[in-house]
């Protein structure tokens, strides 16, 4: 064929043939098959939020062989997250990688689109799931509480029974991660994990992440649906708050209750 086709996951398919002397036969239809998508984001691709300490990222893709006969083109629009207000858009791109042309914000969730366009003027879209954040590992901007995930949870499915919390200090502080129910009364303590912790003093830095620094036990940044006796709680809507550099963090998570 001299042309892409668009994505779809429904074409038949069928041959017609003609003989010198007139004759003419029909095959069967074959099928269904599809069309994937034209392109496959690489950077920022998952659907958990990822942390970047780069300013201006490069963004990456995968694009289907096309050939010479129908050359794609493409476009990367980068998007806030909260809003899906597009914040930058770079056009006319022919390679399958761009890097983005204006600094982004520290501590604001973004996500990206990509558009690729055929010779014949066809688009094809794909759009990013999981949000990125910019960030510093040494010294954050701001005190921040991001969204737990998996949200809601749990999800024996993949395997995961908790949901993680992660959060930026700014500045050393004590840090108090709590959460409630909806009337506000306290449900569990996750920081300080233990009463014999005591009051918690935590530098400046990000929190939660694998691999982000020691262990210490008396700072949990995961919560498994139980509370201060170690008890599942009803399933429903609970609230993690954080207390922080003279500040108040709150975030929903949704508990689904354990069989």
């Amino acid at each position: 064929m001299n042309q892409v086709l668009p994505p779809t996951n429904a074409l038949w398919w069928r041959a017609r043939a003609s003989s010198p002397t007139g004759a003419r036969r029909t095959s069967t239809v074959g099928g269904p098959f599809g069309i994937p998508a034209w392109s496959r984001q690489l950077t920022f691709a998952g659907t958990q939020t990822e942390f970047t300490e780069d300013v201006r990222p490069d963004l990456a893709w995968d694009a289907l062989e096309t050939g010479a006969a129908a050359p794609f083109t493409f476009e990367v629009q980068v998007i806030a997250h909260e809003t899906g207000q597009v914040v930058q858009t770079i056009t006319d791109i022919t390679r399958e990688q761009v890097e983005v042309p204006d600094p982004l914000g520290f501590n604001q969730a973004y996500r990206w689109r990509l558009i690729t366009r055929s010779a014949a003027g066809v688009a094809d879209t794909v759009e990013s799931v999981g949000p990125f954040v910019v960030t510093s590992t040494t010294r954050p901007p701001t005190t921040q509480l991001y969204i737990n995930f998996p949200n809601p949870f749990p999800r024996p499915e993949l395997g995961t029974y908790v949901t993680r919390l992660w959060f930026d200090l700014f500045a050393p502080t004590p840090v108090r991660l709590t959460v409630h129910d909806l009337r506000g009364n306290l449900v569990k303590t996750l920081i300080p994990a233990e009463p014999a912790c005591g009051t918690v003093n935590l530098d400046a830095g990000i929190f939660g992440r694998v691999g982000d620094g020691p262990v210490d036990p008396c700072v949990r940044t995961t919560w498994d649906g139980t509370n201060t006796r170690d008890r599942y709680v009803p399933r429903g809507i609970y609230l993690i708050r954080l207390e922080a550099n003279g500040q108040v963090k709150v975030i929903h998570a949704v508990w689904r209750g354990r069989e």
